[in-house]
């Protein structure tokens, strides 16, 4: 499965830049027709209101404005991406991990084998105990891999989901950056240009979560006999990682505008999901135990 999963990151990257590639004509063509209007103001304006003495200011100022945002249309998809891969590799290196921001874009499904083989040690406690005499600590176990690996999927297909709308968004953003040449349309190109900071400021705090909890992994040692306090221990970090990661928008909101974003309101929809899956799981857990 990893392998299915970067492979179809692969194709939806490529998929991305041929994208660049395809519409880069059709944003210079707005970007020439931007640059004529905004000239042909600037001349008009000053020729209505006879302000010859600004027309050479406003020219050098228009043609250095002009090679700025042409540099920007160029150079739009590799900036962008310094600037989030930048912004990652900070996370990173603030929660003290290993793992380069390159990695984390390209392989999403690390997250998700790092969740399989802590599940999987959870779930060979057990391996040892009796079907009838330790039946319940049989099932305890059970439900907390099912919450370990729930956990660490939300965690991977949120990094997963989240690397694959920037770069659909920066795509279709780039449309809008040539706007920025006259003052009437700036607000177009200044929400593409935020929503990079932005983004980058949600994948900053995203990576600086993964970074903690791969650390705090390191730390954890799972009980080699049934230990009920050893399992709620795992299973509420695992829980903790999944809520940070899905509150991630609003972490990066809070650090954006300043003030706190999260409350004990935050883990109730997370809760709620985790809850209903370790419920359905012992639910089928005890049927095929009553069935046999």
């Amino acid at each position: 499965m990893p392998t299915d999963i970067n492979s179809f990151h692969n194709v939806f990257d490529q998929a991305v830049s041929t994208g660049f590639a395809n519409i880069q004509s059709d944003v210079y063509w707005l970007f020439n027709i931007m640059i004529v209007l905004t000239i042909a103001l600037t001349a008009l304006l000053t020729w209505i209101w006879g302000d010859w003495d600004g027309l050479i200011r406003s020219l050098i100022q228009r043609i250095l404005l002009i090679g700025f945002i042409g540099y920007l249309i160029t150079n739009w998809h590799s900036l962008t991406m310094l600037v989030v891969t930048g912004m990652t590799q900070l996370g990173l290196k603030a929660g003290g991990s290993g793992m380069s921001a390159q990695t984390l874009w390209d392989d999403p499904s690390q997250i998700w084998m790092d969740g399989i083989t802590l599940s999987n040690k959870v779930a060979a406690v057990c391996n040892g105990c009796g079907y009838f005499t330790d039946l319940k600590d049989m099932l305890y176990y059970f439900v907390g891999s099912i919450c370990v690996l729930i956990a660490f999927a939300v965690l991977a297909i949120t990094v997963f989901v989240a690397t694959l709308e920037f770069k659909l968004v920066t795509l279709a953003s780039m449309i809008f950056v040539p706007f920025a040449i006259w003052q009437k349309t700036t607000f177009l190109s200044d929400r593409a240009l935020a929503y990079v900071f932005s983004f980058g400021a949600k994948l900053l705090v995203l990576a600086l979560i993964i970074s903690v909890g791969e650390h705090t992994l390191t730390q954890l040692t799972v009980s080699p006999t049934p230990q009920i306090d050893n399992l709620a221990t795992i299973c509420f970090f695992c829980f903790t990682l999944m809520i940070l990661a899905l509150s991630a928008p609003k972490l990066a909101g809070a650090l954006i505008s300043g003030g706190p974003q999260l409350g004990a309101s935050a883990a109730v929809v997370p809760a709620a999901m985790l809850g209903g899956a370790a419920l359905t799981a012992g639910a089928g857990a005890a049927v095929l135990g009553r069935q046999s």
